[in-house]
């Protein structure tokens, strides 16, 4: 399925047969947390709104597996999915949120998995206190710092604007290389960075609407872009 997803291919029989309640239930249950994954990050970018991968994944065993079995990119490429395909999975958030997990994501998560790990959860409406003050430690702000692009400093942001919560580590991380960044980014999280540093307070308004000019945004709507 992940490679049907790659290639751009639909394949709405394969992906029907896969959503049944019995072949999903069989799918989380007996596969590992990469193979959940990859099918729901497939789901995702085939959009296929998949309610029955959802409420299987959003279990309790099947929840804390993941999240305690799992890489950093399998769980980050799982809550993408369904804050994208716009499922509440509670139990799943609840499992990401736990100390013990957020310890591993920012320890061997990469720049992407974490920002985007904290994107997906302030877009289903979770406020991960825990989430976003070890984001802001700085040992995570270096890593964020070295090797994340733009992209990776417009994820975080923005989920940290929706949660009100100031970020002054990441915001000079994002100013020590913002000629860089901005010269390499997309319009859209040059300006989704923008708003958000405006919700945030660090600059106004007019400011602000400058910035979404400069970057041609044409939208406000925040969307995050994943990997594989």
């Amino acid at each position: 399925m992940y490679a049907v997803a790659r290639l751009g291919y639909k394949g709405e029989r394969f992906v029907k047969a896969v959503e049944t309640e019995k072949v999903a239930d069989f799918v989380v249950s007996e596969g590992n947390p990469q193979a959940i994954g990859n099918i729901a990050w497939s789901l995702a970018r085939l959009s296929h709104e998949a309610p029955n991968f959802a409420a299987v994944i959003d279990k309790k065993q099947a929840a804390e597996y993941l999240v305690s079995e799992g890489l950093p990119q399998n769980i980050s490429n799982t809550i993408w999915a369904m804050a994208i395909l716009d499922h509440q999975v509670p139990v799943l958030a609840q499992a990401i949120e736990k100390k013990k997990a957020v310890r591993k994501i920012m320890r061997e998560g990469d720049p992407r998995e974490i920002c985007v790990t904290l994107w997906a959860m302030a877009k289903l409406g979770h406020r991960s206190a825990r989430l976003a003050r070890a984001i802001e430690g700085a040992d995570i702000v270096e890593k964020i710092s070295r090797k994340g692009n733009m992209q990776d400093f417009s994820n975080a942001l923005w989920a940290l604007s929706q949660l009100r919560y100031k970020c002054p580590r990441l915001v000079k991380a994002l100013e020590v290389r913002c000629k860089e960044l901005v010269g390499r980014g997309s319009s859209q999280s040059i300006a989704n960075t923008a708003w958000a540093l405006a919700n945030l307070g660090y600059f106004n308004k007019g400011e602000m609407d400058e910035e979404r000019r400069t970057a041609g945004a044409k939208r406000q709507q925040h969307t995050s872009h994943h990997y594989n």
